[in-house]
């Protein structure tokens, strides 16, 4: 993971399939929520999204923890695909990034999960992307 000296954005890889760069676009009139921009690379496929991302309880298990959880529309992928979602849930601390959070003791790692919808014109295939 790659993190720019102000703390906006960072940049993860995995052994050279996934690319996803995060970047905080500010805050929204809501305490708890974010607006996010992301660009994903997946093997040959790039695309990005915009989305807010949640605080879904504050304090929560305990104080300066807090879960988040994002909703990502993705948008500019190529044929056959005609949208997408990236889904995540976050444990977030103190600890900007990193798995490690501030208080210790718990783990910060985000499950992601990301969706691409092919058109309804498009045959059908089983292989997945190349």
């Amino acid at each position: 993971m790659q993190l720019r000296q102000d703390g906006i954005r960072a940049v993860f890889r995995r052994r050279g399939t996934l690319l996803l760069v995060l970047e905080r676009r500010g805050a929204t009139d809501a305490r708890a929520r974010q607006n996010f921009y992301a660009e994903i690379a997946l093997r040959s496929i790039t695309f990005r999204g915009n989305s807010e991302c949640l605080a879904v309880e504050i304090n929560f298990p305990e104080e300066s923890l807090f879960p988040v959880r994002c909703q990502i529309i993705l948008s500019g992928l190529p044929a056959p695909y005609v949208g997408g979602l990236l889904t995540t849930n976050t444990p977030t601390s103190k600890a900007a990034f990193g798995g490690d959070t501030h208080p210790p003791g718990y783990t910060q790692a985000s499950i992601a999960a990301i969706r691409l919808w092919r058109s309804s014109n498009e045959p059908r295939s089983t292989e997945s992307p190349k």
